[in-house]
């Protein structure tokens, strides 16, 4: 049990966990270079246990990670019976506290007098013996907090690293709270849990819930904490290659900026996470669109804020890595080796190996044969048998060849990543996190890619052996190694054993879902690189909370199957032999997202509660409202799994834009189709023009088929909407601003289907006329071209209205101004001019010549101190 309860008993021991540090294959000997370029080309034996395994991963549901709120048996909040009032409190401050600790405190306080309204008492815990309460009022309630050392007031020290004992007694008539941790870590999450139990709620790192009374724990009450196994790294990964506002409060320093990242890393601690991964962008770029740079000036300057942040984090006990790339240019990314060098020397070492295999594929033709021949043949048998000791030799002078050209590639490369590596280790990073291939989509030659791996885990276990270094296998499984028979960016299997693996999957699917993009059809070969590979290396899953670009959180939709999945996969992991943890690659918070993340980070601090329980404590904050939220949340979840992902009618919502159409454009191009495969990076969708073509059996058959689904699609997000609206009497006043977020949440997700449900009709009927000689059906299809145009005005309305919550800065969300990535626009700037809502009625309206809706002109941005824009608003009409 990650959590446990005990009521009066006495604290049992808790369960050592592994330190991440000690991992025996961390110290594994790398192979000089020379006996690595031609090492054996096969994959290691495939486990017995596999189909096992998969078996069983496959066997769990989704339903039985949400059971119904009123059959839980346990719950991460008390119920009335066990809480008090929370009236005056003394704090008994520990004699030892660094700052991380210290900030915990302070935070503890902030929170005590903001919802006890009176001031809270501190005095020193002395180093023995009793203290001193004789001025303290009598009905005051006393919280103890331990830095590791042993008191009589305290809850012995936990021998586990990051673990806490948190227990409630009398003393001396007052209510006694205790705490005490093992470490940092430990004594920080039990201050924070201790505000969870009295009311608070960690939801977004700029916008924390506070009740208006708070509460404590009764008397008797006890819990102790560790880190489930196999979790021993649990964080998040900003997605700071996309526009988002955290991107520019990483690169550009300033007050504001610095403090976004503290708070986020102080959200990090109040959830128990212990790892930030962020992404570094080129701050020397001399061109977006190229990888060009001339100096270091600006990354030099940049120097003595990434210190800051580091070590803040640091003095909270969250490691920081640092992602930047081997020669992949993704978003003006950081990169050791230049990507047009990288294309070149792959190029090159790709023909020689090309040779290589020619001549190896002719060697085993030939030796099938002399193998197959009849004993007689013995003109043939001599003529194979002399072709073959030619064949040998020329082998072996192409392989010497190939050999050659990868050792001079390589020992250029290897300066560059360890000129790299010296740059970044101005700060003291605890990770280097690295990216595979000249892009996201198109690879490095096989073995270049091995070298570079190994060239790096070699340096920095030589030069900063304290440094742990992983790679981010991505998750197209195209393109693939013919070579060495796996997909290109799960290679690192054949790198270095102190290479780490980060095993990356995209989207709301999770590992053996049906997912049909980036060239997949199932994420399963993630699952199986994390099988193969977790004992004998570093191994981190690295799923999403939101991917962007037109999916989800820049359309909007709100889609909390996210949080679902993520909950799905942590139950697979957690049967894996070996894997050390999760990380969670997340884009904004907005349009409830904040809820996906969460959710997510507290499986993470405990996965072993189930997403219901988890669930439940969120929504503890709606009051009499707690169970009906939580159902409607539940069946949003599945509702979602099974239409949006099981059905594939995301399709359907999603937003278009060249970018996202390309990959499946690419498909229907032979020329090309191979060299890009695995660009479809979203759902296929079904275009207004393409339906133009069918006949009408394809029509019925759609009418009957995904045309039904959409509209039973369009009904459930309508009832989860119109249920939760009906709530709104009950939800107090403290909890209003959530609740009204996750409706309009509900309420874009209903329109959405509408619009999608509505341009499909139109379209059809437009065909229908044609095919038919019937114009009347081409009027009832304008009827439905008009609620596709409406519909846009509507889902103006709401994102105006959401845009006056947003937490962060509006210049930061949408406003004017590029920023460092190669985006032209913030990440929410789309979702601001409404981009995609007016592309599904102008694709629509383009049939029947209908004029389409321009440009959304917002004639005034707000002030940069405040959070939103509301301007005037009107739409350009354009024949």
């Amino acid at each position: 049990m990650a959590i446990q309860r005990i009521g009066t008993a006495p604290l049992p021991p808790l369960r050592p966990l592994p330190q991440m540090s000690n991992r025996p294959h961390a110290q594994n000997t790398l192979k000089p270079l020379d006996q690595l370029h031609l090492s054996s080309s096969q994959p290691p034996a495939a486990n017995p246990g596999w189909e096992r395994f998969l078996a069983e991963a496959r066997a769990i549901t989704k339903q039985s990670l949400v059971p119904d709120p009123a059959s839980l048996t346990r719950r991460e909040t008390l119920p009335e019976h066990q809480l008090i009032a929370l009236k005056r409190t003394v704090v008994l401050l520990p004699p030892q506290a660094g700052p991380g600790l210290q900030r915990a405190i302070q935070d503890l306080v902030s929170y005590l007098e903001r919802v006890s309204g009176h001031k809270v008492i501190l005095k020193s815990l002395p180093i023995s013996g009793e203290p001193d309460l004789s001025d303290v009022p009598a009905d005051a309630a006393v919280i103890a907090i331990g830095a590791g050392a042993a008191h009589s007031l305290l809850p012995a020290s936990p021998a586990t690293p990051e673990s806490y004992s948190l227990d409630t007694r009398q003393y001396q008539g007052r209510p006694l709270v205790s705490l005490n941790g093992s470490d940092l870590k430990g004594q920080q999450y039990a201050v924070y849990r201790l505000m969870e139990l009295s009311g608070k709620r960690f939801f977004h790192y700029l916008d924390n819930y506070a009740p208006e009374q708070g509460v404590l724990p009764a008397k008797g009450f006890r819990e102790n904490y560790a880190p489930a196994q196999n979790m021993d790294v649990r964080g998040f990964a900003p997605h700071l290659y996309h526009p988002m506002p955290l991107s520019d409060a990483f690169h550009k320093p300033s007050p504001e900026h610095f403090e976004m990242m503290t708070k986020y890393i102080d959200w990090l601690v109040a959830t128990r996470q212990n790892y930030l991964k962020l992404e570094l962008l080129e701050l020397d770029q001399s061109n977006k669109f190229l990888p060009l740079k001339f100096s270091d000036d600006k990354f030099k300057a940049w120097l003595p804020y990434a210190r800051q942040i580091v070590d803040y984090a640091k003095s909270r006990g969250v490691q920081v890595s640092i992602n930047v790339a081997f020669a992949n240019y993704t978003s003006a990314n950081t990169y050791a080796v230049n990507p047009l060098t990288a294309i070149w020397q792959s190029w090159r070492l790709n023909g020689e190996y090309k040779d290589v295999s020619k001549l190896k594929r002719e060697q085993t033709k030939l030796t099938q044969e002399l193998q197959q021949l009849p004993a007689g043949e013995q003109r043939r048998r001599a003529q194979i048998q002399t072709r073959l000791t030619c064949l040998q030799q020329d082998l072996v002078k192409q392989e010497r060849e190939y050999a050659q050209m990868l050792a001079n590639y390589s020992r250029d490369n290897r300066k560059d990543i360890q000129g790299l590596i010296d740059k970044l280790m101005q700060v003291s990073w605890d990770e280097i996190s690295w990216n595979l291939g000249t892009s996201e989509f198109t690879p490095a030659n096989d073995d270049q890619t091995i070298e570079m791996m190994n060239s790096a885990a070699r340096y920095l276990r030589e030069r900063y052996p304290q440094v742990r270094t992983v790679v981010s296998s991505h998750t197209p499984i195209h393109p693939h190694s013919e070579k060495y028979d796996t997909p290109y960016f799960d290679l690192v299997k054949h790198a270095d054993p102190g290479m780490g693996l980060m095993s990356h999957t995209v989207q709301a699917y999770s590992l053996t879902d049906n997912a049909n993009v980036y060239g997949s059809k199932t994420f399963e070969h993630k699952l199986k690189v994390m099988y193969e590979t977790g004992k004998d290396r570093f191994d981190v899953y690295y799923p999403e909370t939101s991917y962007w670009l037109g999916v989800d959180s820049d359309l909007p939709l709100f889609l909390p199957v996210y949080a679902l999945n993520r909950a799905h996969d942590m139950a697979m992991i957690r049967k894996l032999p070996h894997t050390d943890g999760q990380m969670t690659f997340t884009t904004g918070f907005e349009w409830g997202y904040w809820l996906n993340d969460y959710l997510t980070g507290r499986l993470q601090a405990n996965p072993e509660a189930n997403l219901t329980e988890v669930l439940d404590g969120a929504f503890s904050i709606f009051g009499t409202a707690r169970q009906d939220m939580t159902r409607i949340m539940i069946d949003t979840m599945l509702s979602q799994q099974k239409m949006l992902l099981d059905q594939n009618l995301l399709g359907f919502l999603k937003g278009s834009s060249w970018l996202t159409d390309l990959g499946h454009q690419i498909k229907t191009m032979p020329i090309i189709k191979d060299l890009f495969d695995g660009t479809d990076t979203t759902p296929a969708r079904l275009t207004p023009e393409s339906m133009q073509k069918w006949n009408l059996k394809q029509i019925a058959d759609f009418e009957q088929g995904d045309l039904s689904k959409l509209f039973a699609l369009m009904s459930s997000f309508k009832s989860q909407y119109e249920r939760a609206k009906a709530l709104e009497s009950q939800i107090p006043a403290s909890a209003q601003g959530y609740y009204k977020e996750l409706c309009d949440g509900w309420q874009i997700n209903w329109l959405r289907a509408r619009q999608a449900y509505a341009g499909m009709n139109a379209s059809l009927y437009a065909r229908k006329a044609e095919l038919l000689s019937q114009p009347e059906l081409k009027v009832a299809g304008e009827r439905y071209l008009t609620e596709t145009r409406q519909i846009v005005f509507e889902a103006i309305e709401v994102i105006r209205r959401r845009e006056q919550s947003y937490r962060e800065p509006a210049e930061l969300n949408y406003g004017k101004g590029q920023g460092l990535t190669l985006w032209k626009n913030r990440y929410l700037t789309d979702l601001h001019e409404g981009t995609y809502w007016k592309r599904t009625y102008n694709e629509v309206a383009k049939i029947y010549h209908a004029a389409e809706l321009k440009d959304i002109h917002v004639n005034q941005l707000s002030a940069p101190a405040q959070s939103s824009a509301i301007g005037a608003l009107s739409f350009s009409l354009a024949s």
